[in-house]
């Protein structure tokens, strides 16, 4: 599986690419909160390339150690990018927090013509750190959403 990367300084999306030769007319975004070239997200690319869908991961840049205030629009970058490529129809992807991201991008995003939520969640989560910070593996991000759009955080459930 040959995989292009994509960078938000460069591309204005952190993603991860994988085509089929000679098809271009579908794609999909798969979402995960951990970043495009997770474990996670090379399994998912994995088997929706094996059904022949073209597939972009998209997510966060390593270096933000979490999902905290995480703009929607590098999802409209990618969609964009693969119009711009070619691509007629696009669906979209995600997986528990990946699927929040999902829903949420779906219903900002026009482009979008298909949704798979697996495990979603009803509501936009609180941001969050995998920092490590006080020993801790996952701490919330205080005052922050773990989505943005527009420069505007997305109303959230607040943490426990």
């Amino acid at each position: 599986m040959k995989k292009i990367r994509f960078t938000e300084k460069n591309n204005g999306f952190c993603g991860c690419f994988s085509g089929m030769p000679g098809k271009q007319e579908a794609a999909i975004i798969l979402m995960n909160d951990d970043g495009p070239d997770d474990f996670l997200s090379r399994i998912g690319m994995k088997w929706l390339n094996g059904m022949g869908l073209a597939v972009m991961a998209v997510g966060p840049e390593k270096g933000m150690k979490g999902l905290h205030s995480w703009p929607l629009e590098n999802v409209e970058n990618a969609v964009r990018h693969l119009k711009g490529t070619g691509y007629k129809k696009i669906g979209i992807c995600g997986v528990s927090a990946g699927s929040s991201m999902a829903l949420s991008a779906a219903a900002r995003i026009p482009d979008i013509t298909l949704t798979i939520a697996m495990t979603p969640m009803d509501w936009v989560y609180w941001g969050y750190y995998h920092d490590g910070m006080d020993g801790a593996s996952e701490r919330p991000a205080e005052g922050e959403s773990s989505l943005t759009w527009r420069g505007e955080s997305l109303p959230c459930m607040s943490p426990p």
